[in-house]
């Protein structure tokens, strides 16, 4: 009886994963935020998320996914006179998100989304007078929470292209990526 309900799990798992919506991107992320007073900064990150879609009504798809990214630019900051130069870059990022899409025609969809992720912002380097200052670096954890909306091309069955922006918490997050089914 215990393999027959074994064999049955195992029967019903290799069906369900067959019958799987799953959904990947890989995305270049630039957010935008005010660092110091008077001084918005741009940070770049490279993301992935993975995810699965659920087929809701004909033409509307809601999709949990996980994302998952790391710094790849940062930018640099002055005091009102100039004597203190800092460099501020994003560490890494993790969250979560539910995406409500809704499909336009064959080509294109649309969607909105909701996002909880936490963002490391990291100071790299610190300049008195064009000097460095010796120092470890410091780093600071926020989690927020998201609102946005984007779109899609959809390149053929299994790819498409997105933009898409959101605010999390007064930063501006655009986001260019690849999507793929899988």
């Amino acid at each position: 009886m215990r393999k027959q309900i074994t064999c049955a799990l195992a029967l019903l798992a290799c069906s369900t994963f067959a019958q799987a919506d799953w959904v990947g991107s890989v995305n270049y992320n630039n957010f935008s935020d005010k660092v110091l007073p008077g001084q918005d900064g741009d940070f770049g990150a490279f993301g992935f998320t993975g995810g699965y879609r659920f087929n809701v009504a004909e033409n509307i798809r809601v999709v949990p996914e996980v994302r998952i990214g790391f710094g790849i630019g940062g930018d640099s900051f002055s005091d009102a006179t100039g004597t203190i130069q800092s460099d501020f870059e994003i560490n890494d990022y993790l969250g979560v998100a539910v995406r409500g899409e809704y499909i336009i025609n064959e080509d294109f969809y649309a969607f909105a989304v909701v996002s909880y992720q936490n963002i490391e912002v990291k100071l790299d380097s610190v300049r008195v007078n064009g000097q460095s200052v010796p120092f470890d670096s410091l780093t600071n954890s926020n989690t927020e929470v998201g609102a946005g909306i984007g779109g899609g091309w959809q390149i053929n069955e299994k790819n498409a292209v997105e933009l898409s922006y959101e605010d999390i918490d007064g930063s501006d997050l655009v986001t260019l990526g690849y999507r793929f089914n899988f």
